[in-house]
């Protein structure tokens, strides 16, 4: 399997499966046509599916570094620690500290306790973290350069 044709690869929030919102819509569409691909970064998925951290090259976090990314990011989200963070603070952080992990550039989310830390988020882990709708407008983006790149003759 090669990847998408845009390099373009977008972790998702759990709850981006459920969004059928126009955006969330237009992103399935372009990783159908194999521009971009959405990795889930819910546990179970995460643990069993191939990602774009298992291509060659890649080392994913060994254990002692993934509890560390995720005490950063809960501590960055909302200034807890695991002894007393809120279940709802640890669902936040686990597909945020997922995606440090596996090496991702890109965080879709529509969480607004998670977007309100974008800031904090880029300066920390170098991660972009986005709306749907701002993810999409990027791909597209990258999506006419690319077409518009093709379309000159050499």
């Amino acid at each position: 399997m090669t990847g998408p044709r845009l390099g373009l690869v977008f972790y998702v929030d759990p709850g981006f499966v459920d969004n059928i919102a126009s955006a969330s819509l237009e992103l399935r569409e372009l990783e159908l046509a194999r521009w971009i691909m959405l990795q889930p970064t819910d546990i179970l998925d995460t643990e069993l599916a191939p990602t774009a951290a298992n291509a060659p090259g890649f080392e994913p976090c060994s254990a002692t570094k993934s509890a560390h990314v995720y005490s950063q990011v809960l501590a960055l989200l909302v200034h807890e620690t695991d002894d007393t963070a809120s279940p709802t603070a640890v669902r936040d952080a686990m597909p945020v500290a997922t995606t440090v992990c596996s090496g991702g550039l890109y965080f879709i989310t529509s969480d607004q306790a998670i977007l309100e830390k974008r800031v904090e988020l880029f300066a920390a882990f170098n991660l972009y973290t986005m709306t749907p709708e701002r993810a999409l407008a990027f791909a597209k983006r990258v999506k006419a350069r690319y077409e518009h790149r093709e379309s000159q003759p050499l």
